[in-house]
């Protein structure tokens, strides 16, 4: 059971990259990559959030003039995207150090993650084999981190253990995308190491996201399949498009007229 975590930061694509420690590659986030996928949910949550704002502030609205008021309602949903991410990050640190064994300092009001941790481990047998796992794919080109691999089964069943993925979740709903997030895990080639030494990925037979909630909590089964996979994959090169190669897509003008213009503009 270990913790493994490679040095990230962000690219010139703008978005979040993973560096293996020796040989200097840089390989484009997981997350990142289904940013490339369209998420009306998503796109719905900021407006709703942005216009719940504007509904609550409308005194102090009414005292700014129009482009504060307008920069103040736009940043209101990174305010929101933080807190949650907040929660999130809080909600994970507490399940990794209870995965590892480790005493846990539960911050005010996340005694239910502990209660979940319990409840989960008397429902199934869970054996953790890695916390936090870099796992990169040179093939296709990416890298993300799991929250957890596991071998698992329910508890008295006597059926055999299964090696998972397993993915913590605390927002109010489990999207499709998380499938193609923990699919991209699972297909993996390698286990990236802190000191760049690399283990070969086990076959993953099984993806899971665990839905943390403060009054509820579910393990749900994720699909992974080859659908699932091809997907991600087609969203890989989609993100490169997106990001690096339409810069390049409109070429200069050729026509003498314009080429004229474009002397003169400069």
């Amino acid at each position: 059971m270990s913790n493994e975590r490679a040095m990230t930061s962000n690219d010139s694509w703008g978005g979040r990259t993973y560096t293996h420690p020796i040989t200097g590659e840089e390989f484009r986030s997981v997350t990142t990559i289904l940013g490339a996928q369209n998420k009306p949910q998503l796109n719905n949550w900021k407006v709703k959030t942005v216009a719940n704002y504007a509904a609550d502030n409308l005194e102090l609205l009414s005292k700014m003039d129009r482009d504060e008021a307008a920069d103040l309602i736009r940043s209101s949903q990174y305010t929101s995207s933080r807190e949650a991410a907040d929660i999130g990050s809080e909600v994970h640190a507490i399940i990794e150090n209870l995965a590892l064994g480790n005493s846990v300092i539960v911050p005010r009001g996340g005694q239910y993650v502990v209660k979940m941790w319990e409840e989960l481990n008397q429902e199934f047998e869970i054996q953790v084999l890695h916390t936090e796992a870099t796992m990169i794919n040179r093939t296709v080109g990416y890298a993300g981190s799991a929250d957890l691999m596991v071998m698992i089964r329910k508890r008295g069943s006597g059926a055999p253990f299964k090696r998972a993925i397993v993915d913590a979740k605390s927002g109010k709903s489990i999207y499709d995308s998380v499938s193609l997030q923990l699919v991209a895990y699972a297909k993996s080639e390698n286990i990236l190491l802190p000191s760049g030494d690399e283990l070969p990925m086990p076959p993953i037979q099984e993806t899971y996201a665990l839905h943390v909630r403060p009054r509820s909590w579910a393990l749900i089964p994720m699909r992974y399949d080859v659908a699932a996979w091809a997907t991600f994959q087609s969203l890989v090169v989609v993100d490169r498009w997106i990001n690096k190669e339409s810069r390049t897509a409109v070429g200069r003008a050729i026509n003498a007229g314009a080429i004229a213009r474009m002397r003169s503009a400069a």
